[in-house]
């Protein structure tokens, strides 16, 4: 019980402080501390900071590329709008964390390297995808090459894959703090960084875009200028969301895999 309350507390606070800097909406902050109770309750200190830490880098690298590009050129990114991540945002990427936590409080001894990959995963996309957004260069299509606008999903920049490797990398090093082996560095790099690619690549094929029939401009959400939007490509029901979720799932998965293989 006390472990449960001092979750509790603790992803209260942080969720209150990322609200007040607007880093999420109420229903994003909300299911953020549904999320951060569960990985401290039945993960411990360590899984929380490691989820802070996706959290934290996160939102920087979010707020210092809508502080370059501003909101209007971020139709296509529904990562990190300006108003903060909403509760569908937050789920996405937190079900498959807080289930492997879940998962390791009841034994599963898969539970860690699957937690290490989904975060490692979610942290590589999202750094790729702001930091593609500051990139100079013009962002191309994964499955095709052709030039996309910036933010667009399934697009991809140079800047931004070395900044999602990167990012893989952070997790993986913090990795170590659990447990001292190469075996699970490497698992957790490779689980985040072709969690990334597994993002991009779902983002050009399934996932569905829309074209404003008043304005003519192409996005993610299925309305603009205050009417439904023409759906021009992938799949009904496969958001963004849809595809970050899946995305976490593959690192988790791969975490699982390289724990066995190395």
């Amino acid at each position: 019980m006390e472990g449960a309350l001092l979750g509790l507390g603790l992803s209260a606070a942080f969720s209150s402080l990322a609200r007040w800097q607007r880093l999420l909406t109420w229903d994003g902050a909300i299911a953020a501390i549904a999320v951060g109770t569960t990985v401290f309750l039945f993960g411990g200190w360590g899984w929380a900071a490691v989820l802070l830490a996706f959290f934290t880098t996160s939102s920087l690298w979010t707020r210092v590329a809508l502080a370059r590009r501003g909101p209007g050129g971020r139709r296509w990114a529904s990562s990190g709008e300006a108003e903060g991540r909403t509760a569908g945002q937050v789920m996405a990427n937190g079900v498959v964390p807080a289930v492997a936590a879940l998962a390791h409080g009841f034994g599963a001894v898969a539970a860690l390297p699957a937690f290490l990959g989904a975060i490692a995963a979610m942290t590589a996309d999202t750094w790729a995808t702001e930091l593609g957004l500051l990139s100079s260069s013009t962002p191309r299509l994964i499955t095709t090459g052709h030039p996309v606008e910036p933010g667009r999903s399934g697009g991809i920049t140079v800047e931004g894959t070395a900044g999602g490797i990167l990012g893989a990398c952070t997790i993986a090093t913090l990795a170590m703090a659990f447990r001292p082996s190469l075996a699970l560095w490497v698992g957790t790099l490779l689980a985040g960084v072709t969690g990334m690619f597994v993002d991009s690549f779902l983002g050009a094929t399934l996932q569905e875009g829309f074209r404003c029939h008043v304005c003519g401009r192409e996005g993610e959400k299925p309305s603009c200028c205050g009417r439904p939007a023409q759906r021009i490509r992938g799949f009904p029901g496969i958001t963004n969301n849809a595809v970050n979720a899946l995305a976490a799932g593959w690192g988790a998965a791969l975490g699982i895999v390289s724990s066995v293989l190395f």
